[in-house]
């Protein structure tokens, strides 16, 4: 009985740690496109389904994240905002932030 009570434990600690990791890490996925209808390479930095989510104060992580990227421009899609959440605070940081010195496209 104890060996079981310690085996559904550590799965349960597991499983917290599996969902705070998911909830807390930024992910970083690169695609390459060949297009013959652009002449140079352009990188795209795309943001999506935030939520309301903040990556640090002010989402510092997530500026400082796309910065490092150094993309020619961003777009923005998906549930920026939480239904919850009556301001955008957290978006709109990201936003005036990052569009000031590279182009922000939101759909």
């Amino acid at each position: 009985m104890c060996e079981r009570l310690m085996m559904l434990l550590a799965l349960l600690l597991f499983g917290i740690g599996f969902l705070y990791f998911e909830l807390e890490t930024l992910k970083v996925s690169t695609f390459y496109l060949k297009t013959e209808k652009l002449k140079h390479k352009i990188k795209i930095v795309h943001l999506s389904d935030l939520h309301s989510k903040e990556f640090g104060v002010n989402n510092e992580r997530l500026i400082k994240k796309v910065r490092e990227l150094k993309p020619d421009l961003i777009v923005t899609t998906g549930d920026m905002i939480s239904s919850t959440d009556h301001n955008g605070d957290a978006f709109l940081s990201v936003a005036a932030a990052l569009s000031d010195q590279i182009p922000m496209y939101y759909i």
